[in-house]
């Protein structure tokens, strides 16, 4: 119950009831004009299906889950946006959804009162009916028939923008997002044309005499009871004001005292300090301070587009809440990453952006918290062609291209085959890495498996071009691990996950080496020991690496098939599953 209480006031329980509280809303919306747009064939058929769903939403559990949702609803959006510290700051698709949500008592008050209090508890012998709605408003009140049209469409708009807003950056979504804007503007469209039908059909009733008196007879609707469902929705539209007017004027008073109280302090970028407000999200103090920073969902803690990685100061910070825990946890973020929308820091702290500002939700989903950018220990395998310089000066461009295309094909299943990540290629080489999620030493065993299939894969290739090459390509692969930067980097569409640092350099450069020392593949010691090669059968020997003042000690390997398979190897108490860039502990 205490955590409950906890994350109530952190936000979290709050933002899943005012967001589950909405979704019923609008289900009960869309069921509600769904009906509406039956009036399109008659107010007689408009009547009957709504006897069904009246009594759907009425005789059920639904009708107090839905009185319950009417209160907690605008309740939890008005805390909500009282509690932000910045509105100037919101988009304009949220700014129209706030003054929209806020504007549904002025259009809908007498509405919601005659149908869902005077019919229940206050006059439970009111029957409120398609027919006597159409008669009140399009005969003897025509200007309530312009302010139900206009409510309609406001609390459509309303749920539509909040429902975007929730999934809309979804990839789900947007593969169906022309059809959801075409419902969304076909259902108010439907239920205005039934609307319309039935108010026109109820005026051609009452021509007949005596109809409209009958109708609000049946109805058992008085003139006194028209008067208190009048003065009730006056006296509802009443305390709305003013619960606005204490929410606001106690927001400016909260946001005046947080002004005079020093708060901490947030590093951002190592290019800003900034002041930190008591209660006020990183997202909302880099904003405030006219920063630009990423964001799609509003603040939501749904789209990640604000993530950030946090240094300094980041062991004072609480776990994080379901909510966010859900977005990380789908983008597979490490623990250093945070949302900014939703940590709210009491001490000092150090955080630095992993979007540019111009990101999309698209962006968000792009990749996992891998690509973000993080220092890890890793293996780098670089591969080259020998000789294939002057068999591309001797054939034909369309040869080459062809040969290069299998060869690349060749390369790239094999790196996969063995579990790990296809770098680039440059030129006729290629750089992969290894161990990126699985770890350094399943990362070496990685490195080795594919070391072994590539030259495999190349054999395999030459035999089936023996009539199309003078001589067999031959090929130097050189294995390195250590530290390095690993994120996604490039320009606008064109990225991919690539590492940066001296770990990759010393990987070419003993690539290089093959050349000199004659052999196929040559191993760092690092990832000998990291793989567990058997240094007797594997000796290691130092060598002079271009580019470095001391000597690094090396395994240099004639021929990459005599390289052990750890794709069965249970020496190590594990089983290398192919492809799956993990070695996993066998059971006992």
């Amino acid at each position: 119950m205490w955590r409950w209480i906890r994350s109530l006031r952190d936000g979290d329980s709050l933002d899943r009831l005012r967001l589950a509280s909405g979704v019923l809303l609008l289900a009960f919306v869309s069921v509600h004009l769904a009906n509406h747009a039956v009036g399109v064939l008659s107010l007689g058929r408009a009547e009957r299906w709504g006897h069904f769903l009246t009594d759907l939403w009425t005789e059920t559990p639904l009708y107090w889950l839905l009185g319950a949702a009417i209160v907690l609803h605008p309740l939890t959006a008005l805390w909500t946006v009282a509690r932000r510290r910045r509105l100037l700051r919101l988009s304009l698709r949220q700014s129209a959804q706030i003054l929209l949500g806020l504007s549904i008592p002025f259009f809908l008050a007498e509405h919601l009162v005659a149908g869902l209090w005077f019919t229940r508890l206050g006059e439970p012998d009111l029957e409120t009916s398609y027919p006597l709605v159409s008669v009140v408003a399009w005969v003897f009140a025509p200007q309530k028939a312009v302010w139900l049209g206009l409510g309609l469409c406001v609390v459509w708009l309303h749920g539509v923008i909040g429902f975007y807003q929730w999934v809309g950056h979804r990839p789900s979504f947007q593969r169906w997002q022309r059809w959801w804007f075409a419902l969304a503007l076909l259902v108010p469209s439907w239920a205005l044309a039934g609307f319309l039908a039935m108010g026109s059909e109820a005026q051609g009733m009452v021509v007949t005499a005596g109809v409209g008196e009958r109708i609000l007879a049946e109805a058992h609707l008085t003139p006194e009871m028209g008067m208190a469902i009048g003065g009730a929705g006056e006296a509802l539209v009443r305390y709305h004001l003013l619960l606005l007017a204490l929410l606001f004027g106690g927001r400016w008073l909260r946001l005046w005292w947080l002004a005079r109280v020093p708060g901490p302090k947030l590093y951002y970028r190592d290019r800003h300090v900034l002041s930190l407000a008591p209660g006020a999200t990183v997202l909302e103090t880099v904003l405030g301070a006219h920063i630009a920073h990423a964001s799609v969902c509003g603040g939501r803690g749904r789209c990640s587009v604000c993530r950030v990685r946090v240094g300094k100061g980041g062991e004072h910070l609480p776990p994080p809440t379901w909510a966010e825990s859900q977005v990380l946890g789908r983008i597979a973020a490490p623990e250093e990453v945070r949302l900014a929308c939703q940590l709210r820091p009491e001490r000092d702290l150090e955080v630095f952006p992993l979007l540019p500002p111009s990101a999309t939700a698209a962006d968000g989903y792009a990749g996992s918290g891998k690509g973000d950018g993080r220092e890890i220990e890793l293996v780098v395998l670089f591969a080259d062609l020998r000789g294939f310089t002057r068999f591309s000066e001797e054939k034909l461009p369309f040869d080459v291209v062809f040969v290069l295309n299998r060869y690349f094909n060749t390369m790239g299943k094999a790196i996969a085959e063995a579990g790990g990540h296809l770098d680039k290629f440059i030129g006729d080489g290629v750089m992969a890495l290894f161990g990126v999620d699985s770890g350094p030493e399943a990362g070496a065993r990685e490195a080795i498996v594919a070391a072994r299939l590539m030259v495999s894969g190349l054999d395999a290739l030459n035999r089936g071009l023996a009539e199309a090459l003078a001589e067999p390509l031959r090929m130097g692969i050189g294995i390195h691990g250590g530290e390095a930067i690993v994120g996604e980097m490039g320009y606008e569409s064109v990225r991919h996950l690539t590492a940066l640092g001296d770990t990759v350099n010393i990987a070419s450069r003993l690539e290089g080496l093959t050349k000199e020392l004659g052999v196929e593949v040559v191993i760092s010691d690092i990832v000998a020991r990291w793989a567990g090669l058997d240094e007797r059968r594997f000796p290691l020997r130092e060598v002079a690496v271009r580019g470095r003042s001391q000597g690094l000690v090396v395994c240099a390997v004639l021929q990459a098939g005599e390289l052990p398979d750890f794709r069965g190897d249970r020496s190590s108490g594990g089983v290398f599953r192919p492809g799956s860039g993990a070695v996993v502990a066998r059971r006992s």
